[in-house]
């Protein structure tokens, strides 16, 4: 392809973040384009609503979500495959992009708008360049400061109130270091290049965790090996010259680091209940509403699918029902559920190691699919 795809983003997004990642990653000639950009109204109008990351490409293909992008994008570019062949390799894949795009939001959010005195400066200077490159920037920042009133009030929705923030805290500190641990020894997530993990992961570990000013110092204090994989996922080369001659492909044999397994059981011990939560609200609400196939997920009618309470780190908290959660879990889920014979005992067998076993044998009473840029049952 000698034209470029167009990425439309903005540098503080997260899933931006992810999707940039993953097109310099690939060695896709890409041009990104902020919001101002005069196309961004008109692709997003084909959208349905103003949303980033969006990409366009040189045939006119117009692709939204992160996860969708990635499919479209890896059906067209063989070469530095996302998915590795293996399937304890595939699940883990799965199961990091599900917890850096959905279960890591509340560290991403805690830490970004609540922290104003370190971040704000930063932050509203960042969204007005992103929003309106050529206004002064202190009218851009004025108008960043009603967007952070806005995000601000999303918090309770996600889990992150007065009585969880210590929690949150906690789980997160914990998690920098396990990961601070597994990228000492290993540069990607499974091994010598990067995979769907990484760039789940790369969401919210850099957009919002390292680069707003407060959760930046963090991240570079605390785990300057998880900063130096942030770096690594920045830069179109492997950026592996601290690890020599290690082969640049996923480890062999379908071989999960044994670095990685503590991350994974904290992710099915602290997000997992929420999932399986998650997937249960919306299974009742299909029941008690009769919900048919082809339904829309959400309509004028059905706006949200109302808040549950679910167990974090030994307590119980109220959180929104967030049904793209399920449609990410779905992913990874019809993923193990294809599987047969070795394939699935062995998946099984790391499943069960990390105490996810259970929370794979669910089934959503409608599965959700994406088409026309929405989520509908199946």
């Amino acid at each position: 392809m000698s034209e470029p795809v167009y990425l439309y983003g903005a540098e503080p997004s997260l899933y931006t973040g992810k999707t940039r990642s993953y097109l310099r990653k690939k060695g896709i000639p890409f041009r990104e384009r902020n919001a101002s950009h005069p196309r961004y109204r008109e692709v997003a109008g084909i959208v349905g609503r103003n949303i980033i990351p969006i990409i366009e490409t040189p045939e006119g293909d117009i692709v939204q979500d992160t996860s969708e992008i990635f499919d479209f994008l890896e059906a067209r570019y063989s070469e530095n495959p996302m998915l590795p062949e293996g399937p304890r390799q595939k699940i883990v894949s799965y199961i990091l992009e599900l917890f850096g795009d959905e279960g890591m939001l509340k560290p991403a959010m805690h830490y970004r708008w609540n922290f104003p005195d370190d971040n704000f400066p930063y932050i509203f200077r960042e969204f007005g360049r992103a929003t309106a490159p050529q206004a002064p920037m202190d009218k851009a920042a004025e108008t960043s400061k009603k967007f952070a009133a806005r995000m601000q009030s999303y918090l309770p929705m996600l889990g992150v109130t007065e009585e969880t923030i210590p929690l949150i805290e906690e789980a997160y500190m914990e998690l920098l270091g396990l990961l601070n641990d597994h990228f000492r020894f290993h540069p990607y997530i499974l091994g010598g290049r990067p995979t769907l993990g990484d760039f789940g992961m790369i969401a919210p570990l850099y957009a919002h965790l390292g680069r707003d000013v407060h959760p930046a110092s963090l991240m570079k204090k605390h785990a300057p090996f998880v900063a130096r994989w942030v770096e690594r996922m920045n830069v179109a080369d492997d950026g592996m010259g601290e690890f020599g001659d290690l082969p640049r492909e996923v480890l062999q044999d379908d071989e999960i680091p044994e670095t990685l397994i503590p991350v994974l059981k904290l992710i099915t011990r602290d997000y997992f209940p929420e999932i399986v939560s998650v997937v249960n609200a919306v299974s009742q609400k299909v029941r008690d509403d009769n919900i048919t196939a082809g339904a829309p997920v959400i309509n004028a009618e059905r706006t949200n699918y109302g808040a549950i309470k679910v167990p974090y780190r030994g307590i119980e908290i109220q959180i929104g029902v967030r049904h793209f959660s399920q449609w990410m879990f779905q992913r990874g889920l019809k993923v193990y559920q294809d599987l047969e014979g070795e394939d699935k005992s062995s998946a099984d067998a790391l499943l069960k190691d990390i105490d996810a076993f259970e929370t794979y044998q669910i089934s959503p009473e409608r599965w959700m699919k994406r088409e026309n840029y929405k989520e509908t049952f199946v």
